[in-house]
């Protein structure tokens, strides 16, 4: 029979209690720990009970590892007054890209046709811009010739 067809187990204030349905038994069942206990101790990877440390459980856990986080890249590229491409060829994630604070300039970028009028952020001496992409080789600057600019990120 249908388990929504039978009637849950309350307590004596006619409040559910804890209880799962047994398809072979056809009806709810107390739920109960280990061994009919009325608690369930939770043990560790080792096999040891967890402890309750001032009302908190005491775990020690694996390390988690992010994915993604391995490497890192960096560079530096000295303006040309022309469009420059960050990289040729390199994939990436995120890149912050920043204007060295002894800038005479700024520094505009973009695309390939970044220019003054044309560009998706513009750094004043020392300010910085972060942005996601496949690869560096999709981000242009262009600046004042022999201003400066650093960038970093994620691979």
């Amino acid at each position: 029979m249908a388990y929504n067809t039978k009637p849950i187990k309350k307590d004596l204030d006619g409040k559910p209690i804890p209880q799962y349905f047994n398809p072979v038994t056809d009806e709810y069942e107390e739920l109960r720990g280990t061994g009919g206990a009325s608690r369930t101790i939770l043990y560790d990877n080792n096999g040891n009970p967890v402890l309750i440390v001032n009302g908190k459980l005491s775990v020690i856990a694996d390390p988690v590892k992010l994915a993604g986080n391995d490497t890192i890249l960096q560079g530096n590229i000295t303006l040309n007054g022309n469009v420059q491409q960050l990289h040729s060829n390199t994939p990436c994630k995120i890149v912050t890209i920043q204007a060295h604070p002894d800038n005479q300039g700024y520094v505009y970028v973009g695309k390939s046709n970044v220019s003054s009028t044309t560009h998706m952020a513009v750094l004043t001496p020392g300010s910085f811009f972060t942005i996601t992409a496949t690869n560096l080789n999709l981000i242009y600057v262009r600046g004042t010739v022999g201003d400066k600019i650093s960038y970093g990120g994620e691979v």
